[in-house]
């Protein structure tokens, strides 16, 4: 699962591999959900003006699995 840019400024651009459908959740570093969405394409973009500079978690599940990334929001 590519995402991109790392840092972000305002769009994160997340491609999905090898399936049909996902859940994307954005945690920041205490652990609190921010953003919960479903997806279904395979190039997807995540509006990141909301979240402040920081440290953030991306974790994408799938009938794959699960796959957790880091990003940073400047």
């Amino acid at each position: 699962m590519p995402i991109s840019p790392n840092p972000v400024e305002n769009n994160l651009f997340v491609e999905l591999n090898d399936s049909k459908e996902a859940t994307i959740e954005v945690f920041n570093e205490n652990g609190q959900l921010l953003i919960q969405k479903t997806i279904t394409n395979s190039q997807n973009t995540i509006n990141t003006n909301n979240l402040s500079t920081g440290i953030y978690w991306l974790k994408l599940t799938s009938n794959k699995g699960i796959i957790t990334k880091k990003f940073i929001k400047n």
